[in-house]
This record gives C-alpha cells, sequence and structure tokens, in this order.
C-alpha cells in the first residue's frame, strides 16, 4: 500500500529540521518521504544538502569555555532568593486568615439582622389597615396642632 502524498515543500521542510537521514524524520512522514526521494531527483538534491550540512556540523567541535569567562558569567548570575523563615511565613497566613475571619464574622452579622428586619415585619397588609394607620397619623398630626 503506497503512503499518502508528500509535497515537495513539506519534503524540503523536513530536511531543513531533521537532516538529510530520513530515519531521523517523524515516523508519519518516513514512508512517504522515502517513496518521494525515490521518484524526484529535486528530493535527492535537498537530501544530499542535508547531508552536506549534517557532515558539517558532526565535524564542528566548540571548545570548552575558558575558566575566566565561567566567573564572569556566574558573577553576572541573579542571585538566587532569601529563603524565607517560616515562622514569619506561618504569621503572615495567620494574619490573613484572622482577616478572613472578620469579613465572615462582620458578613453574618449583616445576614442575621436583615433576616431578623425581614420576619419581624407585618406578615399580612391590606388596604383597610393601611388605610387605619393612615387616619391614626392624621388624629395625631391634628392634635398636636391644637397644643
Amino acid at each position: 500500500m503506497r503512503p499518502p502524498p508528500l509535497s515537495l515543500e513539506r519534503f524540503a521542510s523536513l530536511a531543513d529540521t531533521y537532516g538529510g537521514t530520513i530515519g531521523r524524520w517523524p515516523e508519519a512522514d518516513r514512508a512517504a518521504a522515502q517513496v518521494l526521494a525515490e521518484e524526484s531527483a529535486i528530493a535527492r538534491a535537498k537530501l544530499a544538502e542535508a547531508d552536506a550540512l549534517d557532515a558539517v556540523l558532526d565535524r564542528s567541535r566548540v571548545a570548552a569555555p575558558s575558566a575566566e569567562l565561567r566567573q564572569r558569567l556566574l558573577a553576572s548570575a541573579p542571585k538566587p532568593r532569601a529563603i524565607r523563615d517560616p515562622a514569619s511565613t506561618r504569621s503572615r497566613l495567620l494574619r490573613w486568615l484572622s482577616g478572613l475571619g472578620a469579613i465572615g464574622v462582620l458578613t453574618s452579622g449583616a445576614l442575621a439582622g436583615a433576616a431578623v428586619v425581614a420576619m419581624s415585619g407585618p406578615t399580612h397588609v391590606d388596604a383597610d389597615s393601611v388605610a387605619g394607620l393612615y387616619e391614626q397619623a392624621n388624629v395625631l398630626d391634628s392634635a398636636g396642632a391644637e397644643t
């Protein structure tokens, strides 16, 4: 069974990324790359180019850094932060939690007060009782005006 075709652009991208040895390429692309390399002179040329670069990279060696360079790098590296005292961390945490406790107590008190106010009012108000309250207020106003 023949694998799905691989475009020359994708082939070139894989050669640039993984080198000239198809065995190092992602497994999903290897079979299609092998077919394209067998059928296309352009693909073979791209593999030869990638092989040449691989050879240059394989021959190159990087010298170990000098002692002076190591010292300069270590001197310029960021300094580690001081380790905090566990006791001070614990005390900050307790202060933070006590603040949350105070907020919780105040919120509970406000909710309890609102519940008491809501439950202590009249359970049923009809038009006659409102009219009676209005008449009582008029009587008190008129009594106050006479004195």
